[in-house]
């Protein structure tokens, strides 16, 4: 580590003595008195004063300083979060769409939706599962969650391209054509595995190919055609979560129902995916109280007749305001009429001509209307002050645990008496915005904003009233999570919505409130710690067992050594990989390529990565057991303790199998009179058999046991 010198060496009493015994050598005679009393003295003591106050600072890394550093590591203070969680919305009696930002209680708590969520009367009424020329047909109440459904059938490994794999559900009514709707499926992981989340954005090379279909009637044709798949978070049942389907045709009747469902086209699952229950109408909620929303209105958004629709809870219970897209910004407008219909989950915006004749040259996809919606409540407060031409303005915000990501503001400018608003951007500092920038920093903490100076960020325009909120929520952060269960009812005025069923079906969680400085220094150390590059093989270990959608039983890595060639090779890496199945010996070479990709993005550019299976080494093991009198073979004690002693070895590739060590381990057993004769014959190239019987195999190498032939005596018949 660098050794830093101490600037703050010196103390004050140290520093004016040392300047006293200067004067002789540095004035004339004239200056003799070096009491306190004199005013140079005086003038010497102020300047110590100052200097011990600059090598006191000069000695420290300010905060700001230190926030810069953490940049430079992309770490970055984590800002208030509300939970998140899983709804469940049923009996209902028609479709409903429900409004972006409709309020669901917890007690008090309100959770809301970020969209339009569509909602279907139809119910799950039955599940067919077609595997091996079998169909296996349920009824709904069978999926409560105790008993578990193989969707394609349990033997995949023996799956034959003529063999239909299909996951049908069954539904009471058809629904509509161009309706979006959420299933929810609860997929089973086996105890004691865990597998790894895809988060937003990361690459990830589906593991199975499935094909989503409705039977019904599309472009005059009438049979199974594709159900479009509009967002997957299961990963074709890699995991639970929702699928949302895009119904693109009319449904139809086939025996006695309205069915769509699931056709395998090829796979390479690491375990058959299991099914524990089908849930619909089913979709995401999150603790915020959102107080202020804006909406952009783009001109395809307006019909012929000047008006168009918001399907948002502010806009219905709330109240509006209007700006159009003028030259230099947003120009708020009075020309409309709001007519809310809370019944039918919508308001209605009539343009007056005036307004329409601002927009009427703007193309189609141009936005064209901005529209702030906001609860009465806030009313008198969603004016923040006026700009006042001074450099580092801050003005005080009247409202506690904003929610960071959700605030914006907009600032007006007056240009020849029209003022035009524009969204400032909201930074964490305002160091790397120059002149030109319109940046503002929030503190929710202190409830502050802070702007610039007009070297770094613009100066708010003079101007009066002219700082706005745009968009403005409130959360509980980490008190927002809760148990499932809890959240069971909704604030509406659709009688479709309100008298259906509501039930929270998962826990709330991921609330957090915002970090402090201490927390984001104790990050920035575990970040340094562990690293980002792929150099140690500990670091390649961890790096390969983090791989996004995969389940890992082992993973060994083998230095300068690839294993299709045989030779050791420098600036390359083999990693050999086990997945959760134990008893799977399928090469998977999407598992592989997942895996691959995944190390490519830690790797050193100039070090070349093999991803390989194990090569699995068949065993006979034969032998005759001298057993005590009382033994009960069915017990298969003895077989139980060979198979566990193998299956121990399996988890390291390549470990050698003593000859020693497994007969010691039959023998101790207490059924055990003595081990008579024991062989262990493996099968295979490159394994070594030493003078003791010991098997030396491959670094790559897997033991399977192929045969196990034990001939039982008991002690009373010698």
């Amino acid at each position: 580590m660098i050794e830093l010198e101490n600037l703050n060496n010196q103390g004050f009493e140290e520093i004016v003595e040392a300047a006293k015994k200067q004067i002789s050598q540095l004035s004339d005679d004239e200056w003799t008195n070096t009491q306190e009393s004199d005013p140079g003295i005086t003038l010497i003591e102020l300047f110590a004063w100052l200097k011990v106050l600059q090598h006191n600072y000069m000695n420290k890394v300010s905060n700001v300083s230190q926030y810069k550093l953490l940049e430079m590591l992309d770490i970055h203070l984590a800002q208030n979060k509300g939970a998140k969680t899983l709804i469940q919305v049923s009996k209902l009696k028609d479709n409903v769409n429900v409004p972006k930002g409709t309020k669901w209680l917890a007690g008090d708590m309100e959770f809301e939706n970020e969209k339009v969520q569509s909602l279907v009367y139809s119910d799950i009424v039955s599940a067919e599962f077609i595997a091996e020329e079998k169909i296996k047909k349920v009824k709904y109440e069978s999926f409560s969650g105790s008993r578990t459904f193989y969707a394609f059938g349990k033997n995949l490994e023996k799956r034959k391209k003529e063999d239909e794999r299909i996951f049908k559900l069954n539904f009471s009514a058809p629904i509509s054509k161009g309706l979006d709707f959420n299933l929810y499926f609860d997929v089973f992981i086996e105890d004691g595995y865990n597998r790894n989340p895809i988060l937003e954005n990361e690459q990830f090379l589906e593991m199975a190919n499935i094909s989503w279909q409705f039977y019904g009637e599309k472009n005059g044709t009438l049979g199974w055609h594709e159900l479009k798949v509009i967002n997957d978070q299961t990963h074709n049942f890699l995991f639970s979560g929702i699928i949302t389907f895009s119904m693109q045709g009319n449904m139809k009747k086939i025996d006695n129902g309205f069915s769509i469902r699931a056709v395998l086209k090829d796979e390479e699952y690491d375990f058959p995916p299991r099914i524990t229950s089908v849930k619909s109408n089913v979709f995401e909620v999150t603790q915020k109280t959102t107080l202020c929303d804006s909406s952009i209105i783009t001109k395809n958004d307006i019909s012929n007749d000047g008006s168009f629709e918001l399907c948002n809870y502010l806009a219905i219970y709330g109240k509006s305001l209007i700006y159009f897209k003028g030259k230099n910004g947003w120009v708020q407008s009075t020309d409309y009429k709001c007519i809310k219909q809370e019944s039918k989950n919508k308001a209605i915006f009539y343009l007056e001509d005036s307004l329409l004749q601002q927009i009427k040259d703007f193309t189609n996809i141009e936005d064209a209307l901005l529209v702030i919606s906001y609860d009465e409540s806030i009313e008198h407060n969603m004016i923040l002050g006026g700009g006042t031409g001074i450099s580092f303005q801050n003005i005080k915000i009247k409202y506690e645990n904003i929610l960071y990501d959700s605030f914006d503001i907009m600032i007006g400018n007056k240009i020849d008496n029209i003022e035009y608003f524009n969204k400032w951007n909201k930074v964490y500092d305002l160091f790397s915005s120059d002149k030109n920038s319109k940046d503002y920093i929030l503190n929710i903490r202190k409830g502050l904003l802070l702007f610039g100076n007009n070297e770094m960020s613009l100066i708010p325009p003079k101007g009066e009233d002219n700082i706005r909120i745009m968009n403005m929520a409130l959360t509980l952060g980490r008190r927002s999570n809760i148990k499932d269960g809890v959240i069971n009812k909704v604030i509406s005025k659709n009688e479709f919505l309100s008298g259906a069923k509501i039930e929270q079906i998962t826990p709330a969680t991921g609330g957090v409130d915002s970090e402090i400085f201490d927390d984001v220094k104790a990050k920035a150390s575990k970040v340094l710690t562990t690293g980002k590059r792929a150099v140690t093989l500990e670091d390649y270990e961890n790096i390969v067992k983090s791989t996004p959608g995969l389940i890992i039983n082992s993973v060994r890595i083998l230095p300068y050594y690839i294993n299709d060639i045989g030779n050791k090779t420098s600036n390359s890496i083999t990693v050999i990989i086990r997945g959760g199945d134990k008893n799977s010996m399928r090469d998977l070479s999407r598992y592989k390529c997942n895996v691959k990709n995944h190390l490519d993005k830690y790797r050193l550019i100039n070090t070349k990565i093999y991803v390989e299976n194990p090569v699995y080494i068949p065993l006979s093991i034969n032998g005759q057991i001298v057993v005590n009198s009382y033994y009960n073979k069915g017990n298969n004690d003895i077989e139980n303790e060979i198979k566990s002693f193998i299956e121990k070895l399996n988890e390291v590739c390549g470990q050698p199998l003593y000859y020693g060590e497994l007969f010691g381990a039959i023998d101790k057993l207490d059924c055990v009179s003595y081990v008579d004769k024991f062989s262990i014959t493996p099968e295979g190239e490159n394994i070594n058999i030493t003078l003791s019987d010991d098997i030396i195999i491959p670094p790559n190498g897997i033991y399977r046991l192929d045969k196990l032939d034990l001939n039982f005596i008991q002690s009373s018949n010698i």
